[in-house]
């Protein structure tokens, strides 16, 4: 992974309000085309997977781990989550620290869950609903269940076990 700048090299280029989470380019006093153009703007795109993304010296970085580093002084040592799962809120109070795996457990179930519930799903061999819960890359069985309701119960159980304040069961 590349190093990120230090929050003294960002501030160089960039404004950060963590109110709003929204980034500025600031004015640069050797470049008049650029300010003419850039300066005072909102600086950024949105990605396809909706983060917002930021290029500068040279190179391509995600807004959220920007605001991170300018916040804490210090580059993230894992993952940054987005606690209301919109990937371009970045304000200050949106972002915390995490593992890969609480990053994972704070998400909402893929579009192909056809239960509505998370780690829940119909297993036909035993014609009943199958709980599992990925914890450290590792797959745990949670049982099965003669309702689906019973199955999510045990999902969201074992999810604010394993991962507490990150959990999200739907």
């Amino acid at each position: 992974m590349k190093p990120y700048p230090t929050a003294d090299e960002i501030r160089r280029f960039l404004d950060y309000c963590p109110e709003t989470g929204v980034f500025v380019w600031r004015h640069r006093h050797n470049n008049p085309a650029f300010n003419k153009r850039w300066s005072g703007n909102v600086a950024g795109k949105v990605t396809a997977y909706g983060y917002i993304q930021i290029r500068m010296m040279l190179e391509q970085y995600m807004a959220h781990r920007l605001a991170w580093i300018l916040l804490n002084n210090k580059e993230p040592m894992a993952d940054i989550d987005h606690i209301n799962l919109n990937r371009s809120d970045n304000r200050a109070v949106n972002l915390r620290a995490c593992t890969r795996s609480e990053n994972k457990a704070n998400t909402l179930p893929p579009i192909t869950n056809s239960s509505g519930s998370k780690g829940v799903n119909w297993f036909a061999k035993a014609r009943k609903w199958r709980a599992r819960i990925k914890v450290m890359g590792r797959e745990k069985h949670l049982g099965l269940f003669s309702t689906k309701e019973e199955a999510a119960a045990a999902y969201r159980a074992a999810a604010t076990e394993h991962f507490g304040q990150f959990a999200r069961a739907a």
